[in-house]
C-alpha cells in the first residue's frame, strides 16, 4: 500500500461549550517521496477556532518522511453559549503528489462528568465533598 494517511485514534468526540477539545492526529507516509502537506479544517461553525499543533507549536504543514508519522494535535475552541448538537467536520493534508482527508463529529454538551476533567470527588458522609 502506497499513500499518506491521516489518522485519529477517536475521531468522534463529545466537548462542552467553553472548552478546547484536544484530536490527537497521525500523518503517516507510507512508501511516498517526503513532500510538505498542507492542513486545514473545514465545517467550522461561526466562532469556532482550530489551530494545529506539533511539537508544542503551532504548524500549517507537516512532512513525514517515507515509512514514518508525524504526531499532531487539532485544538479546537467551542465558545461559550454555543448550543447542543454536533458537528461534521474534515480535516486534510494536501501536498502536491498525494492527499488525505479525515473526518470527524464533534458533539456538544452543556456540561461533561467531573471525571472526564480529572477531578474525583468522595463522599465521607453526607454533605461532605472532597476533591482528591
Amino acid at each position: 500500500v502506497k499513500g499518506v494517511y491521516l489518522v485519529a485514534p477517536y475521531p468522534a468526540l463529545t466537548v462542552a461549550a467553553g472548552e478546547t477539545a484536544t484530536i490527537d492526529l497521525k500523518l503517516r507516509n507510507y512508501g511516498l517521496p517526503p513532500q510538505s502537506m498542507a492542513l486545514s479544517v473545514t465545517g467550522l461553525p461561526e466562532g469556532w477556532k482550530a489551530r494545529f499543533v506539533g511539537n508544542n507549536h503551532t504548524v500549517a504543514a507537516a512532512m513525514p518522511v517515507p515509512g514514518e508519522a508525524v504526531d499532531l494535535q487539532l485544538r479546537i475552541e467551542v465558545p461559550k453559549g454555543t448550543e447542543g448538537g454536533s458537528t461534521d467536520l474534515v480535516v486534510r493534508a494536501e501536498g502536491a503528489q498525494a492527499q488525505a482527508t479525515l473526518p470527524l463529529k464533534i458533539a456538544l454538551s452543556n456540561s461533561l462528568p467531573m471525571m472526564l476533567f480529572g477531578a474525583t470527588r468522595f463522599c465521607s458522609r453526607p454533605g461532605d465533598l472532597r476533591a482528591s
